[in-house]
């Protein structure tokens, strides 16, 4: 078993996000003619891709989790429960990259927020909440263009909360479908239901 360092584990959370985005784009593309009439189906469609994509990420981290508490039991790797929290923040590095790039070219009255809003097209909604449409680029506060992507800052805490629960080996499946076992009878239970027969 190889130890895994906290930067390949923010390249896998990168790419798992990556993936993600994608997939919740072209989702966000199928699906924008039936919710087009209905802000409200709008609204419901972007949470139901949010919660795709920190699922998606949820699980990946998770199964890392998994992992490491074997690699840590074998003595192969320290015990870090903070692994995924900064496994996190190396992951949405690109994002913030591109932000900068989107506030540094303001001064040159350049405007690539089209990019940014097709890269996460998924979030129109949340982020022309704080960015207007069609207002440019010069015209939007720093904080608006920070705010509109509140939705990547949280993955760091996903990431963190993933590892930690994967490391203590907690599923939600397990709790959700599993039943809890039936305690087996005593002597003293079991005979009493003889004797009521």
């Amino acid at each position: 078993m190889d130890q895994i360092k906290s930067y390949r584990l923010g390249i896998k959370i990168f790419s798992a996000l990556a993936m993600a985005i994608v997939l919740c784009d072209v989702s966000m593309l199928l699906f924008l003619n039936f919710t087009a009439d209905s802000t409200t189906w709008t609204i419901v469609l972007q949470i139901v891709l949010l919660l795709a994509l920190y699922s998606t990420i949820y699980s990946t981290v998770w199964k890392e989790g998994y992992r490491e508490r074997n690699r840590v039991q074998c003595g192969y790797s320290e015990e870090d429960l903070l692994k995924g929290l900064k496994g996190g923040a190396l992951a949405i590095v690109p994002h913030y990259l591109l932000l900068a790039l989107l506030l540094a070219l303001r001064i040159f009255n350049v405007d690539i927020s089209g990019v940014y809003r097709l890269i996460n097209f998924f979030a129109i909604t949340l982020i022309n909440v704080f960015m207007q449409p069609g207002a440019e680029i010069r015209d939007v506060a720093v904080w608006q263009v920070l705010a509109s992507s509140c939705f990547v800052a949280v993955i760091p805490l996903v990431s963190w909360g993933a590892f930690a629960l994967g490391y203590r080996r907690f599923s939600f499946m397990d709790v959700l479908i599993y039943r809890k076992q039936a305690t087996p009878l005593t002597r003293e239970e079991a005979s009493k239901i003889k004797k009521r027969r």
